[in-house]
């Protein structure tokens, strides 16, 4: 499993290289308390496919929607191609909330 840092109220952008052709997906992720859909969502990324053929997303999350009280989530990606949703990773990611030290 993997870890992804992200810094509390502060602009978090994070590029991501997915070796898949994304042409045609909308792609979607949120952090979650748990691994589990049903649990609380803590946060949701901006994820704007800026190369789809060759699986290039950027995922954005502006300091607000960082501000968080938690120190840690859970996160994945959903594809959603012609309807229909898609796994893309054999995984979750947990996600590691530090405070930002800088005022």
């Amino acid at each position: 499993m993997s870890t992804l840092k992200v810094y509390k109220s502060r602009v978090n952008e994070v590029v991501v290289n997915t070796g898949i052709d994304l042409t045609g997906s909308t792609i979607t992720s949120e952090i979650r308390e748990q691994p589990d859909q049903d649990s609380v969502l803590i946060a949701s990324w901006d994820v704007d496919v800026t190369d789809a053929p060759n699986g290039i997303l950027v995922l954005s999350m502006d300091e607000t929607e960082s501000d968080v009280e938690q120190s840690k989530g859970f996160m994945d990606f959903k594809r959603v191609v012609g309807g229909d949703p898609f796994p893309m990773l054999s995984d979750y990611i947990e996600v590691e909330f530090r405070a930002a030290v800088t005022a």
